[in-house]
């Protein structure tokens, strides 16, 4: 179960926070994102970031390749 699914699963409910606390313990994290965990796009994200491009930009360049 993804994060999103557990929050919209739950999102009418409440919860006591020791409650909510558990239910994300249970779901895997991963501290970096999808571009982080790249080696092949994260030096093109640094790249475009260095040079300025907005993000807007980036995910122009890399939706190619992201996909």
């Amino acid at each position: 179960m993804k994060v999103s699914e557990t929050i919209s699963h739950s999102a009418g409910e409440t919860l006591e926070s020791t409650e909510l606390a558990e239910l994300f313990r249970q779901l895997p994290l991963e501290p970096r994102c999808r571009v982080c965990r790249n080696d092949a796009l994260r030096p093109k994200v640094n790249d475009l970031l260095a040079t300025g491009a907005s993000y807007a930009m980036i995910l122009r360049a890399i939706a190619e390749v992201a996909s």
